[in-house]
């Protein structure tokens, strides 16, 4: 997937050129790796980040969730300090948790760019849909416990329907993402970003109108073409391997410490 997305960057001098503020499932993955061949630099990708980095940085974020939604000036202020932090020396950023923070960023970053990717609204729940579904199995909770920063899965998920998630797109007695979502979110960013800064793109397009927007050439090679679908589904099921074979290891070693037991008892 190009550069290592979910590796910490090595030079914190570089900051947020571009807030990518589209859902998860609109071409993010794409849209990053073109936006690391444009601005020749690390692009954080919050749906791989935020189950790959170390547990501090999944932690930074399930404690900035907390402080949403926002009742006083110092959560605000909290959640910038934070913001500020977990992106220090990208570039730009894209999917979720960031792109629910659309408002902090815009003014932590008032120079940046404001992209939002796009996706037919029926398309974008057809293939967000198995995910919502597989993230409320009840035993991840239980899977991931054993493995580090996926233990905080369960936690993360909670902060995020408690604070920002549920702020923005819990309406009309849900408690999930459902169809609406993208329409909800699609609102916030109208109400959160000045019209003549927000733009929006669709990864179908291509290079060109991304470069015009940027001021970029266009590249002489093909628009990255990253199937998003695969790559989260790859990366739920190592997930769910890694707890499995961690459990697996669990009850081994516990089982030949009774056999042995047993066998001194006798």
């Amino acid at each position: 997937m190009g550069q290592a997305h979910s590796s910490p960057p090595k030079n914190l001098s570089r900051e947020i050129e571009v807030i990518g503020c589209g859902m998860s499932r609109t071409g993010t993955l794409s849209f990053g790796l073109a936006l690391e061949k444009l601005l020749n630099g690390p692009v954080y990708h919050g749906g791989e980040a935020i189950f790959k980095r170390e547990e501090d940085h999944v932690t930074g974020w399930i404690n900035i969730l907390r402080h949403t939604p926002c009742k006083s000036a110092e959560d605000k202020v909290y959640i910038k300090d934070g913001l500020r932090r977990l992106l220090s020396g990208y570039i730009a950023c894209t999917d979720i948790p960031p792109a629910a923070f659309t408002e902090e960023l815009v003014e932590i970053y008032p120079n940046a760019k404001v992209i939002c990717t796009v996706r037919d609204p029926g398309d974008w729940w057809r293939s967000m849909e198995p995910i919502v579904k597989n993230s409320k199995m009840g035993l991840l909770g239980f899977l991931f416990y054993l493995l580090p920063t996926l233990r905080w899965f369960t936690t993360y998920s909670n902060a995020m329907s408690k604070g920002r998630f549920g702020e923005l797109y819990f309406k009309r007695g849900y408690d999930t993402c459902v169809k609406e979502t993208y329409d909800y979110h699609m609102e916030y960013l109208r109400r959160v970003v000045p019209e003549e800064k927000l733009h929006f793109f669709d990864v179908k397009d291509g290079w060109q109108p991304l470069c015009k927007m940027l001021g970029k050439e266009v590249p002489d090679e093909p628009f990255p073409r990253a199937n998003e679908s695969r790559a989260i589904e790859a990366l739920f099921h190592d997930m769910l391997f890694r707890g499995i074979v961690r459990w697996g290891i669990v009850v081994g070693v516990v089982s030949v410490g009774l056999a042995l037991g047993w066998w001194y008892l006798l």
